[in-house]
């Protein structure tokens, strides 16, 4: 009986298989950097709203810091936009001419500029309009005038002719000839003023239009340098605002990711900070983290990218939590040394200080306990690694050491 039992145990040892397991130890790694949170400029802490450890939403304050200084700025800029704003639509009107409507308190003194200068262009417009329109009447008139003068002059020429004609028959008297004379002499002077008189006035109507065409040339091109130069700084103080603004909602800081706050700076309410100060570091949520395990140097050799592994986290007892499932994706092409402090991976059965980094992706990232609720994982956990090599027999498994005494004892001297 002993011996078939005894057979029968063989038997079992020869067929029953093990996992052959590599050990090694790393810790919880994100593949995708953590976020730190940092002040723009120097400000002054208000209030601290989170807590290392807890988890924050995408958006969800974190650090009030003191808004007085950008808040000033802010509405100090925001009253230079609607200024330049306000003097944009005046200038703008003026070009349409047509009325300028306020539509604010800081609309008053472009109203009253608006109004203003509409009273200076009508005069100027009045001034030389009058000028216009008197030249024009005074051409008129000038020009009835040269038309009756051109007819009396031929009439005082055939009179200057008969009585001409009266003196040489001897008929008339030489008075009458030379009075008729002075008075043709006369009109053709007063014709030849009035046709000088004619060209000057041309010469008048054609500056006076002249100048009205130029003033509102030089108005209409006042106006539009304006309204260039306006808009240029409207552009620039709208980024300011813009820039004051983002300043302003920067006085809340907010997480950018969701995810767990790993630390948060040691400072409290009136504390100042300084510009890029770290005040809180957060590991983004749903995101897979990685292991950078440490494997022994001795036991490197079977373990390839590929490899499956059982990753059991030091922090959750796996007996409670469980384990996480992995796979091996890169193998370091060198070795390390380890610190002389450092201790071997449990079960490793080796005290040797090189090591190799192994790589390992995570299936996934989530642990559960018992009650069904989700263990919670962070980055720089420790974990324990289990790496599947192969299998072998419970046999081997309980002769190897026997052979390696004999081995070693055939090799003795």
């Amino acid at each position: 009986m002993c011996v078939a039992a005894l057979a029968v145990a063989v038997l079992w040892a020869a067929l029953a298989t093990t996992e052959e397991i590599v050990y090694a130890t790393g810790k919880l790694n994100n593949i995708r950097r953590t976020v730190v949170v940092q002040p723009l400029e120097t400000s002054v802490i208000r209030e601290i709203h989170v807590r290392e450890g807890q988890r924050v939403t995408k958006g969800q304050p974190l650090i009030t810091l003191d808004p007085t200084l950008t808040g000033s700025d802010l509405a100090q800029t925001e009253i230079r936009w609607r200024v330049l704003n306000s003097q944009k639509r005046r200038v703008q009107a003026e070009l349409e001419v047509r009325p300028f409507v306020p539509q604010g308190s800081e609309d008053a003194s472009q109203a009253s500029l608006y109004l203003e200068r509409q009273r200076s262009l009508s005069a100027k417009q009045r001034s030389l309009e009058g000028t216009i329109a008197k030249t024009k009447a005074e051409l008129t008139t000038t020009k009835r005038s040269v038309e009756l003068l051109t007819e009396r002059l031929k009439t005082v020429a055939d009179l200057e002719k008969m009585q001409t004609s009266l003196f040489e028959s001897q008929i008339g008297s030489k008075a009458r000839m030379l009075s008729s004379r002075d008075q043709r002499l006369d009109v053709e002077t007063t014709l030849s003023q009035a046709i000088n008189r004619i060209q000057e006035l041309r010469h008048s109507l054609t500056t006076a239009e002249a100048e009205r065409e130029i003033m509102l040339r030089e108005w209409q091109q006042k106006l539009n340098e304006e309204l260039v130069s306006v808009s240029r700084d409207l552009d620039e103080i709208g980024e300011s605002v813009e820039k004051a603004r983002y300043r302003k909602n920067l006085a809340v800081l907010t997480a950018p990711v969701d995810g767990v706050v790993l630390e948060v700076a040691k400072r409290s309410t009136a504390s100042v900070v300084r510009e890029a100060e770290q005040l809180v570091v957060i590991a983004p949520a749903d995101v897979h983290m990685e292991i950078d395990a440490r494997i022994d140097a001795r036991d490197i050799g079977l373990v390839v990218a590929g490899t499956v592994a059982r990753i059991k986290v030091d922090t959750f007892p796996y007996q409670k939590f469980g384990t996480l499932p992995g796979v091996v994706s890169v193998v370091s092409s060198d070795s390390f040394t380890r610190d002389a402090n450092e201790t071997t991976p449990s079960g490793s059965g080796s005290s040797s200080r090189t090591y190799f980094i192994a790589q390992i992706t995570l299936g996934n990232d989530r642990l559960r306990s018992q009650n069904g609720k989700d263990a919670i994982l962070t980055p720089g956990m420790t974990v324990s690694v289990e790496i599947v090599i192969g299998r072998r027999s419970v046999l081997s498994y309980l002769l190897r050491p026997l052979a390696e005494t004999v081995d070693e004892a055939l090799h003795e001297p």
